[in-house]
């Protein structure tokens, strides 16, 4: 059953209500309307709301800053400010999240970061929108200093990961020690013991692996490299657990591909990372499709899976670190994959809808250019950006 807003709850009865109840009810949606809006007002993100013919039906200062909304926005449509976004899709599939990058010219150079998020039972989506340009124009010294922000977080996240397989660890030494002393032990319960104690210290080594390439990130080295054969060495690796979880692969890519700069290490650990977590995310099997295309100034990669998806609420916290929604991750490995990926100037989109599926799209630009300076759009009569022809 659908939910109801208090709104549509009032809307039938209006003509039958006098005018007392009238004024009563406009003063009081009037109110919730100027604190929404208020709130919106002091946030730094710029904040829209769109339905699904995809009109603007509102926009708050900073969204008006960012894209160079006017004044009077009635007639306008979203698709006017940021092009090239399959907007129809997005906005009429219900329970659709999506985080996207986009650059954007007018009214001036940006790259821009925004989540959609669909309202339940109702026509409207929020669009969110933040400034991410300094990130791809940092300095390494403005890099080190985010990383010290960070590193207590860190390491206090990364104690606690560790605890667990180090209890289980000494439990299972403490019971293969006893096991020894006995004359008559069964082998196979050691054997059994070798190998959780094995785990473990496996479990270990990723936890430890994965935080210490998240605070002391490897400078990137970047060279020639065939995009191919990269994502083709991230799947051998891990052939063994991609057959043991009854996941099907299926690959499509044009017979050559132009070569991208890219530091091939790391940027295998990233494919790495989007590959486990696609896995994790289908625990009864499924299907990953992995497709790559090439237009004049990039290369398209698109890693798609069949699993659980991700809820427009995790959609906002899936880069935080030792922000998990699975029972034994640590929270590091979308963060180190965000951080090769900005190294190397790519965009990271995501699409996810919960229960069918999630598809990371990641766009490298040829020569490494992390931003592409374009020039000035021109402007219709009423001052909005038009298409270069």
């Amino acid at each position: 059953m659908s939910k109801e807003s208090s709104i549509d709850k009032i809307l039938p009865v209006l003509d039958s209500l006098d005018e007392r109840a009238l004024r009563t009810v406009i003063r009081k949606y009037a109110k919730e309307r100027t604190l929404f809006e208020q709130v919106a007002e002091a946030v730094s993100q710029g904040i829209m709301v769109v339905d699904n013919s995809r009109s603007l039906r509102y926009r708050n200062t900073a969204a008006k800053n960012l894209l160079g909304i006017p004044d009077d926005y009635s007639t306008l449509r979203i698709d006017s400010f940021l092009k090239g976004i399959d907007w129809k899709e997005l906005l009429n599939t219900g329970s659709r999240s999506a985080r996207k990058e986009v650059e954007i010219s007018y009214p001036e150079r940006r790259i821009l970061q925004f989540y959609v998020v669909r309202h339940p039972d109702s026509e409207l989506s929020s669009v969110i929108l933040t400034d991410i340009t300094a990130a791809f124009d940092q300095t390494e010294s403005r890099v080190s200093e985010e990383r010290g922000k960070v590193v207590s977080m860190l390491a206090a996240g990364v104690a606690h990961e560790i605890g667990n397989p180090l209890n289980s660890l000494y439990l299972n030494l403490q019971l293969l020690e006893r096991m020894l002393k006995n004359e008559n032990f069964d082998k196979e319960d050691a054997l059994l013991s070798v190998s959780e104690s094995r785990h473990e210290i496996e479990r270990l080594d990723s936890i430890i692996n994965q935080f210490l390439k998240a605070l002391r990130p490897a400078k990137i080295y970047l060279a020639p490299a065939d995009l191919k054969e990269i994502l083709t060495g991230a799947l051998t690796f891990m052939r063994h657990e991609i057959e043991n979880k009854s996941v099907n692969v299926v690959c499509d890519w044009p017979p050559a591909l132009r070569l991208i700069q890219a530091d091939a290490d790391q940027l295998k650990q990233a494919f790495y990372n989007i590959i486990k977590n696609a896995i994790q995310a289908m625990p009864a099997g499924g299907s990953i499709n992995i497709r790559c295309s090439e237009t004049d100034e990039s290369v398209l990669l698109e890693i798609a899976d069949t699993g659980s998806g991700i809820t427009s609420e995790d959609m906002t916290r899936i880069f935080q670190p030792h922000y998990t929604t699975k029972a034994t991750g640590n929270g590091l490995g979308l963060m180190i994959v965000e951080r090769i990926l900005r190294g190397h100037g790519a965009k990271l989109s995501i699409d996810s809808v919960p229960g069918q599926g999630t598809t990371f799209t990641i766009e490298f630009p040829f020569n490494c250019r992390r931003v592409r300076e374009l020039p000035p759009p021109k402007e219709d009569s009423s001052g909005i950006p038009v298409e270069q022809e």
